[in-house]
């Protein structure tokens, strides 16, 4: 088939090998002959059945009609569109793709009116009868055509007058009624705008600069012409929606092109509209409408946040401007803003359609899809928008003497249901929505903490925070069959599990992947907002911990009350080394997770407590003082040496892990021995010796990997004692200091065998036993005089010169 359209002379051959020379002037004319080679060599192309020659035979004869002829392959172009064959989309697809090429490589060499002729022939096929639902309903064909018109817009941009985007904009004005002999050509023109916009705005680099900022120059001397009507439009969509889903999809797909970079003040008048539009469009039982109509919502707070904050910029810089009457908040236009956004039925609709779509776990499986977890994303970016709106209100409100009791009083009210509202958030399945909602939370954490400052907010705060920090559990078919169904809290821990499971593998492999991936970034926020949630109860300022200490401590009281109680039950429920058992079930794999999570928000509260009831810093000392008055009252010092004596009395036979958290816990709370010095020899001599009964089994060569770790964590523990409580430990020194020598003499002497010794201070306990060891022997060299701390820092430094001398 190739061969014979080969076969012709040089002269005639548009598909040969050879490349004819280029016609000096060229007409839009052409044969019948031409036109059925070209649609021979489209069909050859495409055709899976043809040989790599010939394949490669076609698509020179196509390129070389390309580059050396480009008004045939215009006239070509346009008559593709009028096939009816069962190959017709390729044929209409090819026809675009010629007239497109001629527009962006050969639209220079055209002379004026050819130009002309192109768009003029364009705009007839576009209101014509051609453009009909079967041409249109291709995607590839639909994003092609639109796309050809945009090539054309961007290259006669600096026209004066009777541009393309003129053409556009007459046509968008002339649809006055959507109907079935006019939706096409809508669908075309609404998918014109959006690419159009595309193009200023996502792929700007590829654009020259003078031709983007004229081509923005015409597309904002339009603006009051294009926005009301795509917003009219939009509006009729709704009552047709379910007749014309597709259409009204790239409609708001095309308003959201608009607001991602069209200035604020042109959508403003419209913009409680168009929230009460959006919302409307949520509701609807279409997932791809609610999507799209989410894109607009969310572009909407976004450009009226960024235009709070510049006009906050500018109050800050001119004060004539801040007292201006244009200044001025409007309250009313504020409150029903609000009341669309964060009213009952709108977080509540966002409850029902999102965050519990249903309560089946097989249901859940079909609910899943890409369209309702970008739901999911984008409602966490607006819940992180909303926070960001609201703080910038609160600190307007701050700065402005608002005589509107009822507008004040109204702000209050969606703030706190707002709050509740991310609390709920917090253990949704999904963890992006639920790490954003936590974002959310520490915004208002940092920038306006009095709105936190409720004990039974934190305690449920404190409580989300332990549940979020569990690691998924992915369990397979032979642990599922171990769960006990008389445990209420496990069946809710498991389901819940089962949810994040359905989440979290539709979007990752394994669990391993969504670990490594997300979960372990998502942990490591969650601990970020611990800190900074603990640390508001302790303001920086004196005059700050004046005002609000009593509110303060009074939350933290009942947040440390909580965490000790459950403390204690979580070792009541933990296997003991004297029950001589290990729990193999799932719920021993549940406890374990648990234990983990736990640790991780105990330690880092603990940590913040003793670091603030015990700063260095003179300038606070008075505010200590009176911070350890309020908080640390005799049924909280109580509490905490009770639950301290029962991590005594407590060795897990579940994880080794969990026995090395029981250490550090041990370690961080030694800060409340004041109280009863006792059990400061105690947690010393639990350190020392759990590190000397692993050192020995270790020596021994039994379970050397779980030693290691256990003499790590005790090393480390023993550490931060030396390391926070120096002055108290000092008090032991005498009996402390020769043995800790012993215990890193005896862990030196396992080196000398070895061809190497472990460095990193991080995974080599003998390290940390010298790094305790030497924070204490530098403190009683610089308090004293003693000649005989010369001869104890030969003895600590003996074992390493010894081990050097070994390694030579």
């Amino acid at each position: 088939m190739i061969d014979q359209l080969s076969k012709t002379n040089n002269s005639n051959d548009l598909f040969g090998e050879q490349t004819p020379k280029k016609m000096p002037q060229e007409t839009m004319t052409f044969t019948n002959e031409l036109f059925q080679r070209v649609i021979t060599a489209v069909l050859c192309s495409l055709n899976p059945t043809t040989t790599n020659n010939e394949k490669q035979n076609a698509l020179n004869f196509l390129e070389d009609l390309k580059e050396n002829h480009p008004l045939r392959c215009l006239t070509i172009g346009f008559e593709l569109f009028k096939q009816q064959t069962n190959n017709d989309s390729l044929l209409h697809h090819y026809g675009i793709h010629l007239i497109e090429s001629i527009v962006k490589h050969k639209w220079s060499s055209l002379k004026q009116d050819e130009r002309y002729l192109v768009k003029e022939q364009l705009f007839i096929l576009i209101k014509s009868s051609c453009l009909n639902q079967t041409f249109m309903d291709p995607i590839y064909i639909r994003n092609a055509l639109a796309k050809c018109l945009v090539e054309i817009i961007k290259r006669d941009c600096f026209e004066k007058v009777n541009t393309t985007l003129d053409e556009v904009v007459l046509m968008t004005q002339s649809i006055t009624r959507i109907e079935d002999n006019n939706s096409t050509q809508l669908e075309l023109i609404l998918l014109v705008y959006r690419f159009l916009n595309e193009e200023v705005t996502i792929y700007a680099q590829s654009i020259q600069i003078h031709r983007r900022r004229q081509l923005l120059n015409q597309l904002q001397k339009r603006l009051s012409d294009i926005l009301p009507c795509l917003i009219r439009i939009s509006n009729d969509l709704l009552a047709v929606n379910d007749q014309r889903e597709r259409l009204t999809q790239t409609c708001l797909l095309a308003v959201n092109s608009f607001l991602i970079w069209v200035e604020y003040n042109h959508f403003e008048q419209y913009e409680l509209f168009l929230c009460e539009l959006f919302l409307k469009y949520f509701q609807l039982n279409s997932v791809k409408l609610r999507h799209a109509s989410f894109e607009c919502l969310l572009s909407l707070v976004n450009k009226r946040l960024a235009k709070k904050q510049l006009q906050q910029q500018q109050h800050q810089r001119n004060k004539r401007i801040a007292l201006s009457p244009s200044a001025a908040l409007n309250c009313q236009q504020e409150k029903i803003f609000l009341d669309y956004l964060l009213g009952d039925n709108t977080l509540g609709m966002f409850y029902r359609l999102l965050i519990s779509p249903t309560d089946s776990i097989e249901q859940l499986r079909t609910v899943v899809t890409n369209d309702h977890l970008n739901c999911l994303k984008m409602l966490g970016q607006l819940l992180v928008k909303l926070a960001n709106y609201l703080l910038q209100l609160f600190q307007q409100l701050a700065t402005k003497s608002i005589d509107d009791d009822q507008f004040l009083t109204f702000v209050n009210e969606r703030t706190r249901s707002f709050l509740q509202f991310l609390l709920l958030l917090n253990q949704h399945p999904f963890h992006l929505l639920s790490l954003n909602s936590y974002q959310a939370l520490n915004a208002f954490i940092i920038r306006q903490p009095t709105l936190l400052s409720n004990e039974q907010f934190c305690l449920k705060l404190v409580q989300n925070l332990k549940e979020s920090l569990h690691r998924v559990h992915f369990p397979s078919s032979s642990t599922t069959t171990l769960l006990d169904n008389g445990n209420e809290i496990l069946k809710r821990q498991y389901e819940h599990n089962q949810k994040c499971f359905i989440y979290a593998l539709y979007e990752y492999d394994s669990e391993e992947q969504f670990y490594w991936k997300f979960f372990s970034q998502y942990r490591t926020e969650l601990q970020k907002l611990i800190k900074s949630f603990i640390s508001m109860f302790f303001p920086d300022t004196i005059a700050e911990r004046s005002v609000a200490i009593e509110i303060n401590m009074s939350c933290l009281k009942s947040i440390l009350q909580s965490l000790l109680a459950f403390l204690e039950s979580i070792i009541q429920r933990t296997p003991n080394k004297t029950d001589n058992q290990v729990q193999t079930s799932l719920s021993s794999i549940y406890l374990i997770i648990e234990w983990e999570a736990f640790y991780l928000l105990i330690d880092h509260v603990l940590f913040i407590v003793r670091k603030e009831l015990f700063s260095s810093s003179t300038s606070i000392i008075k505010s200590q003082q009176r911070i350890e008055q309020l908080l640390m009252t005799s049924t909280m010092t109580e509490q905490f040496l009770r639950t301290l004596r029962f991590l005594l009395q407590f060795t897990p036979n579940l994880s080794e892990h969990i026995h090395g958290h029981v250490l550090n816990l041990l370690s961080v709370m030694f800060f409340i021995t004041k109280h009863d010095p006792s059990l400061s020899i105690q947690i010393i001599q639990r350190l020392l010796t759990t590190f000397q009964l692993y050192q020995q089994q270790s020596i021994a060569g039994s379970s050397i990997h779980e030693c290691e770790i256990m003499q790590t964590q005790a090393a480390n523990a023993f550490l931060y004692l030396c390391k926070n409580f120096t002055a108290k430990m000092i008090d032991y020194y005498s009996e402390l200091f020769p043995f800790i020598c012993q215990l890193y003499k005896d862990e030196f002497q396992l080196t000398k065998t070895s061809l190497s010794i472990t460095i990193d201070e991080s995974l080599c306990p003998a390290l940390k036993l010298l790094d305790a060891a030497q924070t204490l022997l530098y403190y009683k060299l610089i308090h004293s005089n003693d000649q005989t701390q010369f001869e104890a820092f030969y003895e600590l430094i003996k074992p390493i010169y010894e081990t050097f001398l070994t390694s030579l």
